[in-house]
């Protein structure tokens, strides 16, 4: 995220009008939407009156940012500036001390796409340099514009620059990380990543946790930008009241924010405080078995009802899907061969409209025996033996 715009920075206000006129232009530039109204020869002509203007007597004395945010600007679908041009204006107003040009340098740097400044005055598709210096020059320059930009200030710079020291394997720039870590989380324009990784770290004991309650600031200001995994930390500290006071009604909010932001757990962990069919449900889309050990019987103790036929189907299903772990396995078998449960009998309506009658109920309990049996079960030869029994099967009868 920009931490500061030629539109609304200090270099821009109280200046002259027909320099607000550029900005406006810039920010419209900046919005998709106003661009694709306009034809590409518009928009062309667009950047060069700006261009045009900025580099005009009229426009000296304007700092070297109001080119450099237009090149920043631009960048996208359409490119007006010529690539080589506009490294130029990048470089002169980040070598100013520009941060949005700093950070636009890094990121350049790090994908891999600056050229040395002795090929800016050729056409870039006529250049024939070598990869191997491209390479280098691109790692050389990020590491130096990511520092400066995170000296400048940047959060998200200063996060990188923290996290590369991090996984140095080196303890002394580990500590130099830490540091950084915590400029980033506790930044005037905060990182969301910084702060849950700052904590993440403080839980795993690599950093010296803070108290509970600054814990609980480090995920709260983490979640706040989005981040799935803090939102359940965040979560999980409302839940128990972890340098925060406990609040299960917040806790359940959390865990579904993190749901919705596409962490499946939290419909698992909303539906464990709350109860909730539909969370739970959601959970066993997911593949959570904990959800269906609690979802599968309640649907089954509910299809004791004469009426219950289609949540003793659901919960059926649901036993069926996850038959694939041995403790289900063995339920199941178990529900098919007495045709039980709670120790009440499920109605034989309900058996009978999904075509099982006694028989075709004990041959499914057996053959979810002989699978338990695959699977290393130490009981399941006396199981199979007394159904083959009772089902007059003899061992040259199965394949």
């Amino acid at each position: 995220m920009r931490e500061t715009s030629i539109v609304c920075s200090a270099s821009i206000s109280g200046c002259n009008p027909a320099l607000k006129a550029v900005a406006r232009c810039i920010g419209v530039i900046a919005n998709a939407d106003a661009t694709r109204r306009i034809s590409d020869q518009q928009y062309d002509l667009l950047i060069a009156n700006i261009e045009e203007f900025l580099l005009s007597e009229n426009g000296s004395g304007i700092p070297t940012s109001a080119l450099a945010e237009l090149v920043i600007r631009e960048h996208g679908e359409r490119k007006s500036i010529p690539l080589e041009r506009g490294l130029r204006y990048l470089f002169e107003a980040a070598e100013d001390g520009y941060l949005n040009a700093q950070v636009e340098l890094a990121l350049l740097a790090s994908r891999g796409e600056l050229l040395p400044p002795e090929y800016w005055n050729h056409e870039i598709d006529r250049i024939e340099i070598a990869p191997e210096e491209v390479d280098i020059f691109n790692t050389a320059q990020a590491t130096i514009w990511w520092r400066k930009a995170a000296e400048n200030g940047s959060a998200d710079a200063q996060h990188k620059i923290g996290m590369d020291l991090i996984h140095s394997n080196d303890l002394r720039q580990f500590a130099e990380g830490t540091a950084w870590l915590y400029k980033a989380a506790y930044n005037d324009h905060p990182s969301g990543g910084a702060a849950y990784d700052l904590a993440y770290l403080m839980e795993l004991g690599c950093v010296t946790p803070d108290d509970p309650r600054g814990m609980f600031r480090l995920y709260e200001l983490a979640a706040q930008t989005g981040i799935t995994e803090a939102m359940l930390a965040l979560a999980h500290y409302f839940e128990n009241g972890i340098g925060v006071t406990k609040d299960l009604k917040v806790a359940v909010s959390w865990y579904l924010k993190a749901a919705e932001g596409g962490h499946d757990e939290g419909h698992l962990l909303a539906a464990l405080i709350s109860g909730d069919t539909g969370q739970l449900e959601k959970a066993v889309t997911a593949g959570y078995l904990q959800a269906m050990l609690i979802l599968g019987p309640r649907y089954l103790e509910r299809g004791l009802s004469w009426d219950g036929f289609e949540d003793f189907r659901r919960g059926l299903d649901l036993y069926e899907d996850f038959s694939h772990h041995q403790e289900v396995l063995l339920d199941l078998a178990c529900f098919y061969k007495s045709g039980e449960f709670l120790g009440v009998s499920m109605p034989v309506e309900h058996w009978m409209r999904l075509g099982l009658g006694d028989s075709e109920r004990l041959e499914r309990a057996l053959a979810c025996f002989e699978a338990a049996q695959t699977m290393g079960w130490p009981h399941a030869t006396e199981e199979i033996t007394q159904l083959r029994t009772l089902l007059n099967i003899d061992d040259d009868d199965r394949v």
